[in-house]
């Protein structure tokens, strides 16, 4: 059995996440400390919404590119499109989510994109192990 290859994390990291890690010191984050600068505690919960968001989307990214998407987008962050719109700008000023990416209509955050890739390997090891069970009982 082989270990896990970044391919096989990518494939099997681009499903909707049951979970994903949350640092008790996320909040000491020097750019989650720049958003709370921004939009206090309200900007930093926002910031939560937005992963949880990810973490649920195939492939965890947003599409951001027509009213619809900013309209869905308000909805899911509990703010008007305006608020909306100024959150993340900020967080793309910030580096929280890629700022070409949602310059192009897309967001998409490199911090959920790393935590899918280590749920993919878990979840392809995971597959792996049962794999090598099967083949020794066919063998």
């Amino acid at each position: 059995m082989g270990a896990v290859t970044d391919e096989d994390a990518l494939a099997y990291g681009s499903g909707r996440m049951e979970y994903f890690s949350h640092d008790s010191r996320a909040h000491d984050d020097f750019k989650c400390r720049m958003l709370m600068v921004k939009g206090g505690l309200e900007a930093y919960g926002r910031w939560w919404l937005l992963c949880e968001a990810l973490a649920d989307m195939k492939g965890h990214r947003l599409p951001y590119s027509s009213d619809d998407d900013r309209a869905m987008a308000a909805m899911v962050l509990m703010c008007d499109e305006a608020e909306c719109d100024e959150f993340l700008g900020w967080c793309a000023g910030l580096g929280l989510i890629e700022p070409e990416l949602f310059g192009d209509g897309v967001i998409v955050s490199s911090r959920m994109v790393r935590n899918s890739m280590e749920f993919g390997r878990k979840r392809a090891a995971g597959a792996m192990g049962g794999k090598s069970r099967k083949a020794k009982q066919i063998a």
